[in-house]
């Protein structure tokens, strides 16, 4: 199975947002609460810490399995947290940073997300109606609301095919509501049989001048996002400085609505590059081949300038926008270590660190050979010449695994 999230606006009248809002209030004040006890005692595991803070919090949220949900919500942010910590992205052993990351205590903002599962919520998908559990329905007494939403027909159309409906987040974004919807639905059978190997190979390389480049020498360049993010870079800086400048209300009302622009951006056109490079090796009956970039963040390193433009590219979020969506139309996916494929010459196999003379220029330092090309193209070669060794092994791996 394959888990799909689907957004849908919901639609409240003036009441029933003042109590979609309430909900949220009451649910973040104690899940802030039982963050608090689960820091004091060191409870790590979810269902100890339910017995726990369970009487209290039925009595302040009023039914059972918000407060499970609840719990659940606080478990999963201490974990994620802590696992931070462990991974070493909070600071060193021993620093100060680390040892106030340890010591900080997970609050939740009153209108942060709350969880929804089938017992608290029920979709009329036909009728575009959410039938949602509230702490108060406005008699007193906790209930459930009847909302309408929107959403696009396709978005539909998947709800309706979902094997299962999964856990539900109930979103206040500016002035909207919004429910995101987890659904499961059965996993695409690849075009190919398992143990076959894909009669060719796609292959990608990724990154910054060229968010990613095929080895069939085509090329999605990143000089739109970066000059997007260079703008709005500016915007933000500019904004920050009046916010120095008393009652600014001006720098507040901008901050927040240039909030999460820049993010989407980036998503959307991570999802044109994936299904560009999808509908390619579909149409074409080949495999994809994408290089693994693990730790990527903590091996590079750039100069300053390159800084942010590095460290604001969602190289992993487009990495998986391909997996997905290749899943959907059976086509394979394999990984291939990048290590050298930037130094390495793909018709003569001539390794050298000088080759590549500028960022988008590589020449082969050996005479017999003097290739010359685009340095991501050659790369990109590079990357579908490893697949097939790559697909090999994660084949192998595969019957080890289901022996």
């Amino acid at each position: 199975m394959q888990h799909t999230t689907i957004r849908l606006r919901l639609m409240p009248d003036t009441a029933s947002g003042q109590l979609l809002r309430k909900t949220l209030e009451v649910c973040n004040a104690e899940a802030s609460r039982i963050s608090q006890v689960a820091h004091e005692r060191n409870i790590r595991n979810q269902f100890d810490l339910q017995k726990v803070v369970y009487g209290e919090a039925k009595a302040a949220i009023g039914a059972a399995q918000p407060v499970c949900l609840t719990v659940s919500k606080v478990h999963g942010a201490i974990a994620a947290h802590k696992a931070n910590i462990r991974n070493g992205n909070r600071g060193k052993k021993g620093s100060a940073r680390r040892a106030k990351a340890e010591a900080t205590v997970i609050q939740f903002r009153p209108d942060a997300s709350q969880p929804y599962d089938q017992r608290t919520l029920s979709l009329r998908i036909d009728d575009k109606i959410a039938s949602i559990w509230v702490t108060d329905t406005g008699a007193g007494k906790p209930g459930r609301l009847k909302i309408p939403f929107t959403c696009w027909d396709r978005h539909a159309d998947q709800l309706r095919e979902a094997a299962k409906i999964l856990e539900t987040d109930l979103v206040r974004h500016h002035h909207g509501w919004y429910l995101h919807v987890t659904i499961a639905t059965p996993k695409p059978q690849t075009s190919l049989p398992v143990t076959t190997t894909p009669s060719d190979w796609l292959g990608i390389d990724m990154g910054l001048e060229n968010l990613a480049y095929d080895s069939d020498n085509h090329s999605f360049t990143g000089k739109t996002v970066d000059a997007t993010r260079t703008r709005r870079l500016h915007n933000r800086t500019w904004a920050q400085q009046l916010l120095s400048q008393p009652n600014n209300r001006t720098a507040h009302r901008l901050l927040k609505s240039w909030s999460g622009r820049e993010r989407r951006f980036a998503t959307d056109t991570n999802h044109r590059i994936s299904k560009s490079i999808v509908q390619l090796a579909y149409r074409t009956n080949r495999g994809i081949a994408l290089e693994t970039l693990d730790g990527i963040r903590d091996r590079a390193r750039h100069r300053k300038p390159q800084r942010t433009r590095f460290h604001s590219w969602a190289f992993r979020q487009l990495g998986e926008f391909i997996v997905y969506k290749a899943a959907q139309l059976g086509v394979p996916v394999v990984f291939v270590n990048p290590a050298y494929t930037s130094q390495t010459c793909h018709q003569c196999g001539n390794r050298d660190k000088k080759a590549r003379t500028t960022q988008a220029l590589y020449k082969c330092s050996n005479a017999s050979c003097a290739y010359a090309g685009h340095a991501d193209h050659n790369a990109a070669i590079n990357i579908q010449h490893l697949a097939p060794e790559a697909w090999q092994h994660q084949q192998t791996q595969a019957v080890s695994h289901a022996a």
